[in-house]
């Protein structure tokens, strides 16, 4: 199908007015979405981009009916969250149309059908209220030219298989043996999205009580900070100050999301402090102990005599200050 050369210069003077634009867009969609994963303590992998000029010509010339102006493309700017478990990206789903400056216009779980073997991943619309618009808008705001975002949610599998075969057939025309083998992965990639997810809920149900507790403050971290940590040490260092909790230990995790509630802001600004040389402080373990120094010091302090160095207590019930 021939296209209008005049349709090609006006959508690449349009776009490329417009293209710092969605670029903004995208970012700051991105930073809220980053703030959602975190508050689910998902250890998610959160990234935006804008479309290029390049890509905006590729779809007009594709459909110049369809794609005659810019209103007409959805995905100016977009964002993807990556998330290691199928069942988080409905938590994340959930939470985007709950957010008081994004509202859903569409949402799409784009999932072949049973005897086809393709990309599998939820896309919602959004659009952005305008107190969350970022800059100055370049184009009159109307019925078609909202200030829209794409939102992508994905599992790990799900994003290495869109990445993988986006490398070998993404708008080519490959051969019907090469387009199978790409297509084929789809099946291992479901199976291993299942296979973790039952792996997982396993490993909960056979968890103790100190390794429940160490994944919850995990969880805390990386919500607080934006990191992921290793668990081992926080199990270690939550095993050697057990007796502090009590008869709390049964409903800490519950007790836990209390804290977590009222001091976030607190936890969040002496966890990222740069010239941080408390005793712990780079580990989730870290929570705990904050916790403890809130809730229950004269047991923190009973216990930790017996097996930690006073003086490093000290530091840290100094850093949480008073009340």
């Amino acid at each position: 199908m021939s296209v209008d050369p005049r349709l090609l210069r006006s959508a690449f003077l349009e776009h490329l007015a417009e293209r710092d634009f969605w670029a903004h867009v995208a970012s700051a969609v991105a930073e809220e979405l980053t703030q959602i994963v975190r508050h689910l303590r998902l250890p998610a992998k959160v990234e935006s981009r804008a479309k290029s000029t390049g890509s905006v010509i590729g779809k007009v010339m594709k459909d110049p009916d369809r794609f005659g102006g810019l209103y007409a493309i959805g995905d100016l700017a977009g964002v993807r969250a990556v998330v290691p478990f199928l069942d988080q990206v409905d938590l994340v789903a959930a939470e985007v149309h709950t957010h008081h400056s994004l509202r859903v216009l569409e949402d799409d779980t784009k999932t072949p059908p049973a005897d086809k073997l393709a990309y599998t991943a939820r896309h919602l619309q959004v659009e952005l209220s305008p107190v969350f618009i970022p800059g100055d808008v370049p184009f009159a705001l109307g019925h078609h030219r909202n200030v829209c975002c794409e939102v992508q949610l994905q599992t790990f599998a799900q994003n290495l298989w869109a990445s993988s075969s986006h490398l070998v057939s993404y708008k080519r025309d490959p051969p019907e043996d090469v387009l199978r083998r790409v297509n084929r992965l789809v099946a291992i990639a479901e199976i291993f999205d299942d296979e973790v997810l039952a792996a997982r809920d396993l490993a909960l149900q056979a968890m103790d009580d100190v390794s429940a507790m160490a994944a919850q403050l995990s969880m805390a971290f990386t919500a607080l900070t934006g990191h992921t940590a290793d668990t081992s040490r926080t199990a270690e260092v939550v095993s050697l100050l057990i007796q502090a909790l009590g008869q709390e230990r049964q409903t800490y995790v519950d007790r836990l999301d209390v804290f977590l509630g009222q001091f976030s802001r607190r936890l969040e600004m002496l966890l990222t402090r740069e010239d941080n040389d408390l005793p712990f402080i780079d580990g989730p373990e870290a929570v705990f102990l904050f916790e403890r120094i809130h809730n229950a010091p004269s047991a923190l302090r009973a216990t930790w005599s017996t097996v930690l160095p006073i003086d490093e207590l000290d530091r840290l019930e100094a850093a949480w200050g008073p009340d």
